[in-house]
């Protein structure tokens, strides 16, 4: 009889069954239709102007905290 909780040494070396690794397929390219490129350069500007007034709120609520502080030094004097 065996212990309890070992294998067979037959069982403990079995070799593990390898992975196949999937064969990745070569990108296809498609060429780009003149519509498309204007799609993209309009997506491009949207977020440009997104971007650009993300800014521009971002400065002109430092700005108004600014004066704020501003304000509230004048009054402390």
């Amino acid at each position: 009889m065996r212990e309890k909780g070992t294998k067979p040494k037959d069982e403990k070396q079995k070799p593990k069954p390898k992975s196949k690794s999937k064969k990745k397929q070569p990108r296809i390219k498609v060429e780009v239709s003149e519509g498309t490129e204007n799609q993209q350069k309009t997506r491009e500007l949207l977020l440009g102007n997104t971007r650009r007034q993300k800014e521009l709120e971002i400065e002109k609520k430092r700005q108004q905290d600014y004066d704020q502080a501003g304000v509230k030094q004048k009054k402390k004097q």
